[in-house]
C-alpha cells in the first residue's frame, strides 16, 4: 500500500478518558506513523505533541455544560440527531470538527467512537467526504447498529461467526485483532519492580488490571474466591487490584479489608506508562469478566511473561491461548481451585513459557499491522 495515502486515527475521548477507545487510537496512529505511513491523529482534548497530532473542539461527557445541553435537547428527541447522552453529544459534536479537517484529502478515517464512524460514513455515502470509513467494533453495539456500517472490522473470528447471519449484502467485515507493543510490555526484573512498588519479595502475587467495579468486571466475586483460598494457603499470597474508580468503588475496597486484610491491595488510576513494571511484579494474572470484547489486558499481561487465569469463552482461547488456565468463572469454587493450581510452580512455569511466544506469533504490532494495512487497501479498491 502506498504510504503516500493519508490515515485519520480518531477519537473524542483521547486526551481526557482512559479506555481502551483511547488506547486503541493512540497506538493505531503511533504504529502506523512508526511504519512510515501519512497517519493523523485527531483527538478531544489535551496536549499534542506532534505536527501529526490535533486536538479538536467538541462538548466533553461528565460536564456540567454537556449536561445541560443534553437536557435541553432531549425534551425535543436530541437522541434522533446525536444528543441523547453526554458521550453522543461529544461524539457528534466531534465528528463535526472532524469533518472539517478531513473531508477533503485523506483516504481512511479508522474510529473505534460508533457514533463518530456513523456520521462520518454517512458523509462519506452522501459524497460530502472523501475518507472511507472502518468501524472497529470494541463496543458491543447492538446488531442493527453494526448493520449501518460500510466497512466494519470484527476483533476475533467469533465475533464474524456470530454477526455473519445479520451483515449487510454491500457490507465489508474483517477481523483485525487489537496489538500490543512487546518492546513496551516485556520480560522485567521482579525484584527490581517489587522494589518499585512496595511489594513483598517473597509473596505469591496475583494481578488483575481493570475497573474497580461490581457490573462486568466482577471484583466482588473475585474478591470472595480470594477470601476461601486465602484460608487454605500456606504461602499468604497477595491479591493487588489496578484500576479505574468507579461509583461502587469504595464498597469493594471495604469488601476487600473485610475479607481479605493485608493480603489485597487496591491501586487506582495507574498511570497507563507504569503498567508494565506492576505487569513485571507479578506471579500471574486474572481477570472474572465473564465476557471480554477482545480484552488488552490479556496481551500486556502475556507480552511480560505471565501465565493467565480467566473466563472460559471463544473469544479468550483465543487470545490467550496456550498461556491460560481458562475455567468456567461463572460457578462458585471455580476461581478458588485456579488459583490453588497455580500455587505449583511447574504449572505457573509451564503457562508462562507460552504467554510471549503467543503474543509475538499472534498479537505483536508487526504482524497485525500487516493485517490493519492489507484491510485498508481491500476497502480502498472496493466499489462505492
Amino acid at each position: 500500500m502506498s504510504r503516500q495515502l493519508k490515515i485519520a486515527v480518531a477519537s473524542s475521548g483521547l486526551g481526557h478518558i482512559k479506555r481502551g477507545v483511547e488506547s486503541w487510537t493512540e497506538e493505531v496512529g503511533t504504529a502506523l506513523r512508526r511504519a512510515g505511513y501519512s497517519a493523523y491523529v485527531f483527538q478531544g482534548a489535551g496536549p499534542v505533541c506532534a505536527e501529526w497530532r490535533t486536538a479538536l473542539p467538541c462538548l466533553r461527557r461528565f460536564s456540567p455544560q454537556t449536561q445541560r445541553v443534553v437536557d435541553v435537547l432531549k425534551r425535543c428527541g436530541g437522541w434522533h440527531y446525536g444528543f441523547g447522552s453526554d458521550y453522543d453529544a461529544e461524539q457528534t459534536t466531534f465528528a463535526v470538527s472532524l469533518w472539517t479537517r478531513v473531508f477533503r484529502n485523506f483516504d481512511i478515517l479508522h474510529v473505534k467512537d460508533p457514533r463518530i464512524a456513523l456520521w462520518m460514513d454517512r458523509l462519506n455515502r452522501f459524497g460530502l467526504s472523501r475518507p472511507r470509513v472502518i468501524m472497529s467494533h470494541g463496543t458491543e453495539e447492538e446488531i442493527r447498529t453494526l448493520q449501518r456500517y460500510s466497512y466494519l472490522q470484527h476483533l476475533a473470528p467469533a465475533h464474524l461467526e456470530a454477526y455473519q447471519p445479520y451483515r449487510s449484502p454491500r457490507q465489508l467485515n474483517f477481523v483485525v485483532p487489537n496489538f500490543v507493543d512487546m518492546s513496551k510490555f516485556n520480560r522485567g526484573d521482579r525484584f527490581a519492580a517489587r522494589h518499585q512498588w512496595g511489594l513483598p519479595d517473597d509473596r505469591l502475587v496475583f494481578l488483575c488490571v481493570s475497573a474497580i467495579r461490581k457490573f462486568h468486571k466482577r471484583i466482588d466475586y473475585l474478591i470472595e474466591e480470594f477470601a476461601v483460598f486465602l484460608r487454605s494457603s500456606n504461602e499468604r499470597p497477595l491479591l493487588v487490584v489496578a484500576g479505574a474508580r468507579e461509583a461502587e468503588t469504595d464498597e469493594l475496597l471495604a469488601l476487600g479489608r473485610s475479607l481479605c486484610g493485608d493480603q489485597i491491595l487496591f491501586l487506582e488510576a495507574v498511570p497507563r506508562e507504569k503498567l508494565p513494571s506492576l505487569y513485571h511484579a507479578a506471579d500471574a494474572f486474572v481477570l472474572t469478566s465473564l465476557h471480554e470484547m477482545f480484552g488488552n489486558v490479556f496481551l500486556e499481561s502475556m507480552a511480560c511473561g505471565l501465565p493467565v487465569i480467566c473466563n472460559e469463552t471463544q473469544i479468550s482461547k483465543w487470545v490467550v491461548g496456550p498461556a491460560g488456565l481458562l475455567v468456567d468463572l461463572s460457578r462458585p469454587g471455580r476461581l478458588v481451585e485456579a488459583f490453588q493450581k497455580m500455587t505449583v510452580p511447574s504449572e505457573r512455569d509451564k503457562l508462562a513459557r507460552q504467554a510471549r511466544p503467543h503474543v509475538e506469533t499472534h498479537f505483536s504490532e508487526r504482524v497485525v499491522l500487516d493485517q490493519i494495512l492489507a484491510m485498508y487497501q481491500q476497502v480502498l479498491a472496493a466499489p462505492q
